[in-house]
Formats: structure tokens, C-alpha cells, sequence
């Protein structure tokens, strides 16, 4: 889910709710529901996410997380 992607991607840069939530403007509370999947994701909450963790939006779609080159070919 998007949400555990959310906050693996905040724990491999070892930043904490808090230090992401104010980058982004939220609270820590809001990020804490975002990222157990208990609050819906807008885009623009997505996209300021994504800047703040310096990642593209569509890595956190991604089943494998590999920035968009998954192999599709069998689709």
C-alpha cells in the first residue's frame, strides 16, 4: 500500500513523523494516518510527500518500487 511506501521511504532517509510532517506542512497525525492507510491520499498531499522525500510520485505506486521500469511485457 501506499502508505507502508510512504513510510519506508522516510525511514531509509531516517527522518522522523515529525521532521516529514512539518516539511510538508501536516501534522504528525495526518502523516501517521496516511502512512497506516487509515486516511485517503489526495494528489497534492502525494505530491508533497514525494518532494519531501525526494522521491517521484509513481515510485510509491510501483509494485517493486524500481521507479517505473517494471516489466510488463506478460500484460
Amino acid at each position: 500500500m501506499i502508505g507502508e511506501k510512504l513510510r519506508k521511504a522516510r525511514h531509509d532517509q531516517n527522518l522522523s513523523l515529525e521532521q516529514v510532517a512539518s516539511r510538508a506542512s501536516i501534522s504528525a497525525a495526518t502523516l501517521s494516518r496516511v502512512e497506516t492507510n487509515k486516511q485517503a491520499l489526495d494528489v497534492a498531499l502525494l505530491m508533497s510527500l514525494s518532494s519531501v522525500l525526494g522521491q517521484h510520485p509513481a515510485v510509491f505506486f510501483d509494485a517493486d518500487t524500481d521507479g517505473g521500469t517494471s516489466d510488463v511485457s506478460g500484460v
